[in-house]
């Protein structure tokens, strides 16, 4: 799988994006759940839009946890 890298300017575009979106639809979220290993900043950045608490969920999916 290739990585793909993102700037800071693009990550605020998709996350801005991504709350008009939830506006949009009429949802408005109670918590923001950010997964880590990359999810957290833009949970952050959510969690202040909609002004509502942010938590972390840490996943692992590989089967060698001792890594």
């Amino acid at each position: 799988m290739n990585k793909r890298y993102i700037t800071f300017d693009e990550l605020k575009m998709m996350t801005n994006r991504l709350c008009r979106q939830v506006v949009d639809s009429k949802f408005h979220p109670d918590i923001i759940v950010g997964i880590t290993r990359g999810g957290l900043l833009p949970a952050i950045m959510m969690s202040h839009y909609f002004k509502v608490p942010m938590t972390a969920l840490q996943w692992n999916s590989r089967d060698n946890t001792e890594l």
